[in-house]
């Protein structure tokens, strides 16, 4: 593949996972994808996996790469440093995380005046829920496994950042480190009661603090008291470090490298605060134009973030090349992730060999001859 193609190939991925809305992801994925279906984490793993091609320098000591037949070399290290691990769930919830205070956390989505959709239990903008405060009603569920069903609908910006949540701790994206008391509970309860508990838990990081407050006394309440979160920790964890399985064939393997697992960053929580805005922004502005409709206003807003994020990941690719490459060696990126798909198919071919289908065809895979050279 060309190196500006390849490039261009990295920032369209990046920006895609860049969005901390899933309509916004589409956006640029629309104008790329062939077909119906798009499989994100495919595409990032064919480029992890597919090596050096490109004879980029990997160290102030190699200007040139080459590698035999049977060998492996895998992609620079800048790679391994650009933030692909939200694929599978959302930047949102790291900026969730990592917001300074109750108040900017909140502001990241329109808080409701009620937590559910039915305005049964009210919750003000700045009040917190301890854990064991969380009403009962809001956390169980009929039915076990599958077929779990809960018995009171959440307000719909409250669904969005529990699901957001929820899939960033299923797909290893963050790792949280309950308390003692919580994983005890967990390993000994019941199927639907261990579905009714992590529902607290997880509702828990939303309408509580993420810090220990002392002397925290709500309006209304008695007596003061100690709020304090139901985790002891909370970690991002890069991509290479997921607990997810991956198909590792001989000569192309997806080794662990590049940052470990880290604290949510106030970058990422900056970044995400300001492409919220720009889709209010947007979004307030098309409301008030008579002749645009609903569909069109939505898509609007959503642009705004979709280029933000564009501009996010061409600034990330840029900081992270290898400061040993000489002077012009990276082409310049003149076509944005979100442009128009004109000839998308050919500007973005599947980075890997012909013979490699899907990440499961580890057998059509293990038979495709390995090309003899960087240069094949």
């Amino acid at each position: 593949m060309p190196l500006r193609s390849r490039l261009l190939k990295l920032e369209f991925l990046l920006a895609a996972c860049l969005c901390p809305y899933l309509e916004s992801r589409e956006i640029i994925v629309a104008s790329h994808r062939r077909g119906s279906s798009f499989q994100l984490f495919t595409k990032i793993w064919d480029l992890l996996r597919e090596g050096n091609h490109m004879h980029v320098p990997v160290s102030d000591k190699d200007r040139r790469v080459v590698r035999s037949y049977n060998r492996h070399i895998d992609m620079p290290d800048y790679f391994y440093s650009l933030p692909f691990h939200y694929m599978n769930s959302s930047v949102l919830v790291e900026a969730w995380f990592a917001a300074p205070s109750l108040a900017e956390r909140r502001a990241l989505i329109k808080w409701p005046p009620s937590i559910d959709r039915d305005g049964v239990f009210p919750l003000r903008f700045d009040r917190l829920w301890d854990f064991y405060e969380i009403p009962d009603e809001l956390c169980k569920v009929t039915g076990g496994g599958l077929s779990k069903i809960p018995r009171f609908d959440f307000h719909p910006s409250i669904q969005l950042i529990y699901d957001l949540i929820m899939r960033a701790i299923l797909h290893d994206n963050v790792r949280v480190e309950w308390k003692v008391r919580h994983k005890v509970d967990l390993q000994g309860a019941a199927l639907q009661s261990a579905q009714q508990l992590k529902r607290r838990l997880y509702l828990s990081l939303i309408v509580g603090d993420l810090c220990e407050i002392r002397n925290y006394r709500p309006p209304g309440a008695v007596t003061a008291y100690t709020h304090s979160p139901a985790f002891d920790s909370i970690l991002c964890v890069p991509a290479c470090y997921q607990n997810h399985a991956v198909s590792h064939i001989p000569g192309h393997s997806a080794p662990v490298r590049g940052p470990g697992p880290h604290p949510p960053r106030f970058f990422i929580f900056d970044r995400v605060r300001t492409m919220v805005a720009a889709f209010r922004a947007n979004d307030i502005e098309g409301v008030g134009d008579s002749g645009a409709t609903p569909d069109l206003r939505l898509r609007l807003a959503h642009t705004a973030m979709a280029e933000a994020a564009t501009v996010w990941a061409r600034e990330l690719i840029d900081s992270t090349r290898d400061p040993a490459c000489p002077v012009g060696y990276f082409p310049q990126l003149d076509r944005p992730a979100i442009a128009a798909a004109d000839d998308a198919d050919a500007r973005f071919p599947v980075a890997r060999p012909a013979a490699y289908s899907s990440e499961d065809d580890e057998e059509a895979a293990a038979e495709a001859p390995l090309p003899s050279s960087d240069d094949d």
